[in-house]
């Protein structure tokens, strides 16, 4: 789908379409047969994901997840999906579902710790992206990003200094001043 070449292009957007037309065709089938074929349901989530049918593919991720509770991989990429669509308490419960079951998992822990950021909560992010650097202290996007939440965590915890001066060099200097 990548060519400078304008006919090699559009042949495969149309070889991808026709692709997608007829897996759709096959899975909307197999689900029509047998409504509870995970397999299926699940692939016609990644199907509508990869047409960019975002939506369809979290309705498609959420019933998998009702058949199949502890499924790690649907959690994943159901998190990740939530996240993508600005729904981050979605994404932080499901994401933290996925901890109870696989703690030490730093890709999980990584967009954990962004999508608290995005919440807020600044501290938990913190926890998140440190556990990371525990399991990967080379990683470089998880250092930088613990930085700048530390530099904003401290920032914010600096008062906001008053709107009438009170200090003695403010009063010592109107005083210097009148002499």
């Amino acid at each position: 789908l990548e060519s400078k070449d304008e006919r090699l292009k559009q042949e495969a957007q149309q070889r991808q379409k026709t692709a997608f037309r007829d897996a759709r065709h096959w899975l909307e089938r197999s689900l029509f047969l047998k409504p509870d074929f995970i397999p299926a349901r699940y692939d016609l989530a990644a199907l509508e994901e990869r047409e960019g049918k975002r939506k369809d593919a979290i309705r498609g991720l959420e019933q998998v997840l009702k058949c199949d509770k502890l499924n790690l991989r649907v959690m994943a990429e159901l998190g990740m999906l939530y996240a993508q669509e600005e729904q981050f308490e979605l994404a932080a419960q499901t994401l933290e579902r996925f901890l109870e079951q696989k703690p030490d998992t730093p890709l999980i822990r990584w967009y954990l710790a962004l999508v608290y950021e995005r919440l807020n909560r600044i501290d938990d992010a913190i926890v998140q992206l440190r556990f990371v650097l525990n399991q990967s202290p080379k990683d470089e996007q998880a250092q930088e990003r613990l930085r700048i939440l530390q530099r904003a965590k401290a920032a914010a915890l600096i008062p906001a200094p008053p709107l009438t001066p009170t200090s003695t060099v403010t009063t010592t200097r109107a005083h210097s001043v009148k002499k």
